[in-house]
């Protein structure tokens, strides 16, 4: 942990004072050469807090960072702090921790000794007492006799010996502080690092306090470790540390000073170790203040040291002091510092990178490097305006090509080995440099460049060399004749648009495709001369880059902005191979395909190998600062050594496929590393490790989903894809972000998933369900009950509405009776006083025979009018024998002035109609005593028809009267008869509109009678 620098003074001078019978051998040092590439992380990318003092990873994955300021939990995506509101803000320090994946937990100390947990599935801190913490007390006594508690807290299980925390009481005092223990099970030892004591030493059989077997001031003693090799290192706050061999109890003390002096700083003092570590490969890295990295080499027993470079962000990155080290899981080592993390891996390499560097500031680049190829085992390499490097296979200068003389001539464009070992170098302005085996150049500028640019050479079958131009055009150096053949724009197509040269590919017929940038342009050797350009989209330009042959006849293109193709050489279509389909826009530049059949390709930033068979395709990207610039070769560099390289515009990038191929197969299991309700925060750990759905209320359905494959190598583009079952019908396409956001779920239960891109049958995917309450206006038992008593209530108001029905139905057949009857009672009168007034004139006329015959008629039409006046209905031939008894008084009572004749359609007689009684008698009468009546001879007639149509008995009563406007001018009285006849009507057709239809009939213009139609519904 950082100290002040007086404090550290002091302590130096007062170790060497005390110590002077301990001699520090002669310490040796030497640079470490090897460029390792750093990932740099600090608080722009979310750390808390840029002084690290401890760095350690749980069982599950998790890296947790001790800060100045308090813990934090990383998962390679995003930093969750874990708050200790609990302490004072001055003892938020987290300087040391320690992962107790038993207990799930992490365990740290505070500045004044005492233990603090942190646990995983609560989210909470907690102080560790001896009184809170299981187990029982260890009791040892000090040189006085003095009797010392201890309490095992926590064991590191990933040690050889037994090494671990321990909760001491010490004689005298009554706050409990935590210590450091290691076991020397050979000698039966215990050494304590103690707060307040510094080093301490006990004999477990004895359990007594034993003095160090060493010279060394026992509280100047800071840190300890125990390396594979049986060596306790010890580092004090001076500039001395010390190898104790635990076997032969041998003491060997190193000097920072020395090391110092060997880098050529000799006044950088004081300095100090912070940290030991030894990594899985055996290799012991040590932190120090002011004196940088060192790696401790036991075949030497001296030191390689690596120190920071100013300005170069790839390098290790602290201003004072490295703090701590960590090794992760996937063998990248962690230096925590004063300057944020620093993350490198010296046994997974995966990217390397040459570019033409400042000597003076490795950050900055002089020129841009253009084309590379690998020529007799050498890297060629060429920039705009430096000329021309080779390299030998470690990367090391061979040799440079630098001409004096026009700019034009090192700017270099592409290169190509020719026959006798010569190189070709196309450049600017047409000119060309031959490059002798020995090293000798001979420059030509050949006129049928026509001064443009030589952008890409490249040979076909006959040894003969294409040298596509920057124009457009390709020229054809014939090898036999030793000549350069201009392009024939004679033969060139009226419709076919020069356009710039970007890759040229001959293939298996002979025939040369030209990437360019307005698309595929198909080139004939022979005739020297393009004769077709094809593009993915029918009239419009796409430039292309890459071209390489698949199969018998496809070829792989890549585009810009335009992603990748295959085209097909007989058809000449093209059809887009399915890879990166949710970005609209996106750049392939360098192709190749594996021996496999996977398609390897370069997008602006990334290298990416697709998996035609499964239809996979995985990302790869130089760690962040590696490159610093997108890719632009169209061109892969594939030697048989495995070590691929391709070029951005600034470097050359080397890397092995297979390796990068090994590191996207292995499936890393997805975890649930986060959960947030709105925006805040919602600790789940607890619920998902019972295995229990998350429950949510109603409200809280505004959800996002946070997970990560917990990967810290830096160079994987991990896709997710992920689902919520309820809600996505089909996995959904995350990218790389690492989270997922649902808004306004509805209450019910989903289950959440999410997979890797590479992960088959859910291997490696994580799972759990989320259940939103609904509220109780929505639960089952609720709409039951809602229900219930709504069904109650409805049928209640039924019954009630039945019962007003039938009430009302009883009351109106009562209303319906009553009128039935009272219209009857109207009616009767009516036709018996028109009766008695007939026979009353037979009387006066003293026609006894005609009154005798008549009043026997009368008195059968009354008793059968009697007979039906309880019946609301009566059979229709009763009816009609009424009303033929009618006719028959009213034609006597007319002496025969006019005739009469009811007819029936057949079957109606043999049907049981039910019609009321006389329903039609007033409507006769009318006929007879308005119309009949007043005619001036005996020729009325009247004519009665009875028919059936559909539901309805239709009658029709005719007469060949005088007309009713002739009847209405002689008319003094109401027709009582034909309102209650047409009320009748209404009643029995209930109330249905069937009107009465009266009809006038004429004959010449002139009224010739009326034809009345009444209409009854029947069943």
């Amino acid at each position: 942990m950082h100290r002040g620098h007086g404090f550290i003074f002091i302590c130096s001078l007062f170790s060497l004072c005390l110590h002077l019978s301990v001699q520090a051998q002669a310490t040796r040092a030497w640079p470490l050469h090897t460029n390792y590439i750093a990932r740099n992380i600090d608080n722009t990318n979310g750390l808390d807090c840029n002084d690290v003092l401890a760095i350690i990873q749980d069982h599950r994955g998790y890296i947790w960072i001790g800060t100045k300021t308090g813990l934090q939990r990383y998962d390679g995506l995003r930093f969750i702090n874990c708050f200790d509101s609990t302490v004072n803000p001055r003892e938020l320090i987290v300087s040391n921790l320690y992962p107790d994946d038993g207990h799930a937990r992490v365990l740290y100390g505070q500045p004044d000794g005492r233990l603090r947990e942190w646990g995983f599935l609560h989210h909470a801190p907690m102080e560790i007492t001896r009184q809170s913490a299981p187990g029982q007390d260890l009791i040892y006594r000090d040189e006085q006799n003095k009797q010392w508690l201890f309490r095992i807290i926590w064991v590191d299980s990933g040690k050889k010996d037994s090494s671990g925390l321990v909760l001491v009481r010490e004689p005298g005092q009554e706050l409990e502080k935590q210590g450091y223990f290691i076991t020397d099970k050979t000698h039966h030892q215990t050494w304590l690092l103690y707060p307040g004591r510094g080093l301490l030493l006990w004999d477990n059989i004895q359990k007594m306090l034993l003095p160090l077997p060493f010279p060394v001031n026992p509280i100047t003693i800071q840190g300890m470790m125990t390396d594979s090799h049986g060596n306790l290192w010890l580092n004090s706050w001076s500039f001395e540390f010390y190898r104790y061999h635990l076997p032969t109890q041998k003491l060997h003390a190193y000097s920072l000073a020395d090391i110092l002096m060997q880098e050529g700083n000799k006044n950088t003092l004081p300095v100090w170790i912070s940290s030991f570590l030894e990594d899985n490969h055996g290799v012991l890295w040590i932190g120090t203040g002011q004196a940088g990295l060192l790696q401790y080499d036991y075949a030497a027993d001296g030191f390689r040291f690596l120190l920071r470079q100013p300005g170069n962000n790839l390098h290790l990155q602290y201003t004072d002091q490295i703090n701590t080290i960590f090794q992760d899981k996937e063998e990248n080592i962690w230096f925590g510092s004063d300057k944020g993390i620093s993350i490198i891996n010296p046994y997974r390499r995966y990217f390397n990178v040459l570019s033409n560097q400042d000597t003076t500031d490795p950050s900055k680049v002089v020129s841009d490097i253009v084309p590379a190829a690998l020529i007799k085992g050498q890297l060629w390499t060429g920039s705009w305006g430096g000329g021309i490097k080779i390299y030998d296979t470690a990367h090391h200068l061979k040799k440079h090509f630098f001409f004096k003389g026009k700019y034009e001539q090192n700017m270099i464009w592409c290169f190509l080995e020719q026959a006798g070992d010569s190189v070709w170098a196309g450049c600017q302005q047409g000119l060309l440099h031959i490059i002798a085996p020995d090293g000798r150049v001979r420059s030509i500028q050949p006129a049928e460049t026509e001064g443009r640019t030589i952008k890409v050479m490249v040979k076909d079958k006959t040894g003969n060399t294409l040298l596509g131009l920057h124009s457009g055009k390709i020229i054809v150096y014939d090898a036999a004749l030793n000549v350069f053949l201009p392009y024939n724009m004679s033969s060139q197509p009226s419709s076919y648009r020069l356009a710039p040269i970007e890759s040229l590919f001959v293939d298996d017929q002979g025939v040369c495709w030209a990437g360019t940038t307005l698309g595929l342009a198909e080139f004939d050797s022979r005739k020297r001369t393009f004769v077709a350009c094809h593009t993915p989209h029918k009239g419009v330009g796409v430039r292309c880059w890459g071209v390489y042959p698949y199969q018998d006849s496809l070829l792989i293109v890549g585009t810009e902005n335009d992603g990748i193709y295959f085209f097909h050489r007989r058809k000449k279509t093209f059809s887009r191979i399915p890879v990166n389909e949710e970005q609209s826009h996106w750049s392939v530049h360098a192709i190749t395909v594996d021996s496999l059949g996977k398609i390897w390709f370069t997008t602006d930033f990334t290298i990416c190998c697709y998996d035609p068979q499964t239809k996979k395709c995985f990302v790869s990207q130089p760690e962040t600062g590696l490159i610093k610039s997108s890719f632009q070769s169209a061109y892969f560099i594939t030697p048989s050594n495995g070590r691929w390289m391709t070029c951005t515009s600034t470097e050359v990038v080397g890397f092995y496929a297979h390796q990068l191929w090994a590191l996207h197969q292995k499936t890393a299991p997805v975890n649930i590393t986060g959960f947030k309700v709105f925006t805040r925060p919602f600790f789940i750990d607890s619920t998902l490790s019972r295995r229990e759905p998350v429950r949510l209320s109603y409200k809280q359905n505004f959800i996002s989903i946070e997970f990560s494959n917990l990967a810290f190598s830096g160079i994987l583009r991990t896709k997710y894809f992920y689902r919520l079952e309820g809600v996505d019908p089909d996995w959904v396409y995350g990218g790389s972000r690492g989270y997922a956001n649902y808004t306004n779920l509805p209450p019910g239960r989903y289950t959440f998933r999410v997979r890797t891109e590479n992960a088959l049958n859910n291997e490696g995917a994580a799972a759990f369900q989320i259940s939103i309450i609904a509220p109780y206006w929505a639960t089952l038992w609720f709409r039951v009950l809602v229900i219930t008593a709504t069904v109650l209530f409805l049928l209640l108001l039924v019954r009630r509405h039945y019962r007003t029905l039938r009430i009302e139905a009883d009351m109106k057949q009562q209303i319906a009776n009553t009128e039935m009857m009272a219209l009857r009672a109207q009616m009767n009168p009516h036709f018996i006083f028109n009766c008695i007034n007939c026979i009353d004139a037979l009387i006066q006329n003293n026609d006894k025979y005609l009154a005798t015959m008549y009043l026997n008629k009368f008195a059968r039409l009354i008793r059968s009018i009697l007979d039906s006046s309880r019946q609301n209905t009566i059979p229709l031939t009763r009816d009609l024998e009424m009303l033929q008894l009618y006719i028959d008084m009213e034609q006597f009572r007319n002496e025969d002035k006019f005739m009469a004749e009811i007819c029936v359609d057949e079957g109606l007689l043999e049907e049981d109609c039910r019609i009321p009684p006389l329903i039609i008698q007033p409507y006769v009468e009318n006929a007879i005593l308005h119309g009949l009546r007043p005619r001036q001879d005996s020729a009325g007639r009247l004519s009665i028809r009875i028919s059936r149509e559909g539901e309805h008995l239709v009658y029709r009563i005719e007469d060949n009267g005088i007309g009713r406007a002739a009847t209405a001018q002689k008319a003094s009285h109401r027709s009582y008869g034909m309102e209650i006849s047409r009320d009748r009507v209404n009643l029995f057709n209930k109330q249905e509109h069937i009107p009465v239809v009266i009809t006038d009939l004429h004959q010449d213009g002139r009224p010739a009678g009326t034809c009345v139609q009444v209409s009854l519904k029947i069943s």
